[in-house]
């Protein structure tokens, strides 16, 4: 299963290894892919080139700023783009609410590849 149009995902994990699975997935399926390591990183990033990012894979669970912190000041600066949070731990209920609003989507770590080519595919669709 690609992905259509050659999507650019921003990945935000503080773990190495997910940023570099994460991107050998979506490199695989035809998209291409900006990593950063915190939510500051992240933030500083969309800052600057939200206009070529497509959407956003955002771990909820991160030290500095969580996922729901960076969520709301990506909603600032380009609230139209998607979202797919992901965390190992329990769905936060402000994470909760967003996903049963439609806003987001969200995918429980371990996930298989093909579930985040689906919800990368649903979210720039």
């Amino acid at each position: 299963m690609a992905l259509a149009g050659e999507p650019t995902v921003l990945v935000v994990d503080d773990e190495e290894l997910m940023r570099d699975v994460l991107q050998i997935v979506v490199e695989e399926n035809g998209g291409k892919v900006i990593l950063a390591a915190d939510g500051e990183e992240a933030v500083e990033i969309f800052s600057k080139r939200h206009g070529e990012i497509d959407c956003v894979f955002l771990d909820f669970s991160m030290p500095r700023m969580n996922g729901y912190d960076v969520y709301l000041k990506f909603q600032e600066i380009n609230p139209s783009v998607g979202i797919i949070f992901s965390s190992g731990l329990k769905v936060p209920p402000e994470v909760e609410k967003l996903v049963s609003e439609g806003k987001v989507l969200f995918l429980k770590k371990p996930f298989p590849e093909n579930d985040l080519i689906k919800a990368v595919s649903k979210v720039v669709s």
